[in-house]
C-alpha cells in the first residue's frame, strides 16, 4: 500500500495530507484496462519497456483526461522496487505538469506532496524544509522532480566547505533557487550572514525557453533573494563579468551555465582561485555542450573528474 503523502504547513512541519482528488477517476477506462493487461503479462524491465512503448504509440491521441488516467493508474499499479519503479517519478512529474498547465496549482502541489510521501529519494528534514521555502520564495516550478535530488547533493558538497575561508559564487542563477539554498545554509552556519561574501554572475536578460523556470531579470532575482541584501550581483556575459582580481579566493562555486564557452570560461577562471579543500560543481554534465566543456577542461589541466548520480561534475582543490 502506498504511503499517505506528506504535507508542508506554513510552519514547514510535516503532517499527513488528504488523498489528492483526481478529475480523471472515471476517464480513460480502456487505457486503465490496457495498463492492467500489460501488468498482468510483464514484470520488471519488460513491464517498464512495454508501458513506455504503449505510451509512445498512443501519446498523440490521448485526451487530457486520458493522460491523467494513464499516469494516475501507473502510480497505483507500479511496484515500488525494481526496473518498473523507474517510471514512478515520470508519472508523478507528468501529473504535476498536467495540473500546472491547467493552472490547477493547488492540485499540482498535492501531487508533489504525494510524490514526497510515496517514492521520492530521501533527503534530510533541514533540506526538505529549506527547499520548499526556496521554491516559494523564488516562484520556481515544482518540476523537474529530479532537481530536488540534484540540489540536495549540491548542499551535501557545500557543507564540506562551510568552515573554509573564501567567497561563494554562482554562475547562471535562473530565478535564484540554488542561491537561496546556498545562502540559507550559510546562515545556518553563521546566523549573522546577510549575503556578504556571496556573488552571482548572470546575464539577467529575461525569460528563455531553454530554462526550466525562465531566466529572471536582475530586479526579480534581487526580490527573490531579498533576505540576503549583501549579495553582490555581476550582470553580463560570463567572460565580461568575471573581475580581474588575482588575489580573489573562493571556497565554493556552483556553475549553472550550460553553453560550452561560458562553462569553459568559468572553469578556467575559478579553478585556480579555489582555496585548498574548495569545490566547483557543475550541473550540466548530462548535456552535450556542457559535458564537452568539462572534458576539455579535465584533459587540458590533467585533473580528476568526479560525478554525482544526478549528472553533476565536480572538482575539489587538494590541500
Amino acid at each position: 500500500m502506498a504511503k499517505t503523502p506528506l504535507q508542508l504547513t506554513t510552519r514547514h512541519q510535516f503532517v499527513q495530507a488528504a488523498k489528492p482528488k483526481t478529475t480523471a477517476a472515471k476517464a480513460g477506462t480502456a487505457i486503465v484496462q490496457a495498463v492492467d493487461a500489460l501488468a498482468g503479462r510483464h514484470d520488471g524491465a519488460a513491464l517498464r519497456d512495454a508501458l513506455l512503448d504503449f505510451f509512445s504509440v498512443r501519446e498523440a491521441q490521448f485526451k487530457p483526461a486520458e493522460l491523467e488516467a494513464f499516469f494516475s493508474h501507473l502510480i497505483r499499479v507500479l511496484p515500488r522496487k525494481g526496473p518498473a519503479a523507474e517510471l514512478l517519478e515520470w508519472a508523478y512529474q507528468s501529473l504535476v505538469r498536467i495540473a500546472f498547465n491547467r493552472k490547477e496549482h493547488k492540485r499540482a502541489i498535492e501531487f508533489y506532496k504525494q510524490y514526497l510521501g510515496d517514492c521520492a529519494p530521501r533527503c534530510d528534514e533541514r533540506f526538505e524544509q529549506t527547499y520548499f521555502a526556496a521554491m516559494i520564495s523564488t516562484a520556481s516550478r515544482l518540476t523537474p522532480l529530479a532537481r530536488r535530488m540534484q540540489l540536495f547533493l549540491l548542499m551535501q558538497l557545500f557543507q564540506r566547505t562551510l568552515s573554509l575561508p573564501g567567497l561563494v559564487a554562482e554562475c547562471g542563477c535562473s530565478r535564484g533557487l540554488a542561491s537561496y539554498l546556498l545562502c540559507s545554509y550559510l546562515k545556518f552556519s553563521d546566523p549573522a550572514f546577510n549575503g556578504r561574501g556571496y556573488r552571482i554572475f548572470d546575464s539577467f536578460d529575461g525569460p528563455r525557453e531553454s530554462s526550466v523556470d525562465g531566466v529572471a531579470d536582475l530586479a526579480t532575482v534581487k526580490r527573490n533573494l531579498a533576505e540576503y541584501p549583501g549579495i553582490e550581483y555581476r550582470a553580463g556575459a560570463i567572460a565580461g563579468s568575471l573581475p580581474d582580481e588575482p588575489k580573489g579566493r573562493y571556497r565554493f562555486v556552483h556553475l549553472g551555465v550550460r553553453s560550452y564557452q561560458s562553462l569553459l570560461d568559468s572553469l578556467e577562471y575559478f579553478h585556480p582561485k579555489l582555496v585548498p579543500g574548495g569545490y566547483i560543481v557543475s550541473d550540466g554534465f548530462g548535456q552535450p555542450d556542457a559535458r564537452k566543456a568539462i572534458e576539455t577542461f579535465v584533459v587540458r589541466h590533467r585533473l580528476k573528474l568526479r560525478t554525482t548520480p544526478a549528472s553533476q561534475a565536480y572538482f575539489k582543490r587538494g590541500r
